[in-house]
């Protein structure tokens, strides 16, 4: 599906820019219609807004919601793990489909 995705050759790079001067496409008002999801992929925040030392196990986690449920998405799994595994650039974030984690 996202070719330019295999084997981590493509590496996002930290964002430059932040509110108005963000240059990544990742809300919904940004690209209305259209998959945003490779956007967001390659969307790492700028210096300072996440944990420098992001796999300690005292970061706070930003939590993933998946409201219709993990089952649907194949292999996947609850927690942070897939984010360690793949060696994503923010790795402080858990799936979830627990509702009661929204808001």
């Amino acid at each position: 599906m996202w070719t330019f995705f295999k084997d981590g050759q493509i590496r996002p790079k930290v964002s430059e820019g932040d509110g108005a001067d963000r240059i990544a496409l990742i809300y919904p008002q940004d690209l209305p219609d259209q998959d945003r999801i490779p956007e967001q992929l390659m969307f790492v925040p700028p210096e300072g807004s996440f944990p420098e030392k992001q796999e300690s196990a005292d970061v706070k986690l930003k939590k993933i919601l998946l409201w219709n449920g993990i089952n649907s998405w194949s292999g996947l799994r609850p927690g942070r793990g897939v984010f360690i595994k793949e060696r994503c650039p923010v790795s402080s974030c858990a799936i979830t489909s627990n509702r009661m984690d929204a808001g």
